[in-house]
């Protein structure tokens, strides 16, 4: 997919899609995965702060939202789009109106924007609590990245909670008095949705449902 930016240059995307179903199989939704071809990233290597990113962040949003506008055999109505969001993106005014901008378009066709945010500083924390609750204002829903420590105590405002397989995995086999296990009890009692996410084989999949996930997604898109 094309998009030419005003310095005349072209820029392109590859969008992948992951489904996440629920306990009994059903679509619950799906992650839109974006990357940029390798052409692009050789000759203009990728830097390490996120923030370089940002330009090509909003182009991204761009693109995708025409896409979907144009895409006449949609078949995910009722559905929700999960899109992986950095922290620090949302101090940028211009991604957080293109973010509504894509919720809204989605909106059309009947389906959900759901940000996954990543970064898990307590620093920028501070800064986008307010931004979160205005995003929900406009029907956007939150998921959390999540890794097993503290967050799971206080992540708030958040509809989704994801976990990675793997980390499970080796966290299960790391706690004391099964208190991972409890924790994952109590997010789920509090009302949390709670997506496993990195499913592998039968086996990851089967250690899920034995816990309180209420959806999965697999390694393969």
């Amino acid at each position: 997919m094309n998009r030419k930016s005003d310095a005349g240059k072209t820029c392109l995307y590859h969008f992948g899609v992951s489904h996440i179903v629920e306990r009994k199989g059903t679509l619950c939704g799906v992650e839109i995965k974006s990357s940029w071809l390798e052409g692009q990233l050789a000759s203009r290597p990728l830097p390490q702060h996120y923030l370089a990113h940002i330009n090509e962040y909003k182009r991204m949003l761009a693109t995708l939202s025409i896409r979907l506008e144009q895409d006449s055999n949609n078949s995910l109505h009722n559905t929700q789009l999960f899109l992986a969001v950095e922290r620090i993106f949302l101090l940028d005014s211009e991604i957080i109106k293109a973010l509504l901008a894509l919720a809204t378009a989605l909106r059309r066709l009947e389906m959900t924007l759901v940000i996954i945010l990543k970064n898990h500083s307590d620093e920028l924390s501070q800064y986008t609590s307010h931004i979160k609750y205005l995003l929900r204002d406009a029907g956007i829903k939150f998921c959390l990245a999540c890794k097993f420590d503290s967050n799971i105590k206080t992540a708030y405002p958040f509809d989704f909670l994801m976990f990675d397989s793997k980390n499970l995995q080796i966290a299960i086999e790391k706690q004391q008095d099964n208190e991972i296990v409890d924790s994952l009890f109590t997010m789920r009692e509090r009302g949390f949705s709670l997506i496993l996410s990195g499913i592998a084989d039968a086996a990851d999949y089967s250690v899920g449902l034995a816990l309180p996930f209420t959806c999965f997604q697999s390694v393969k898109a």
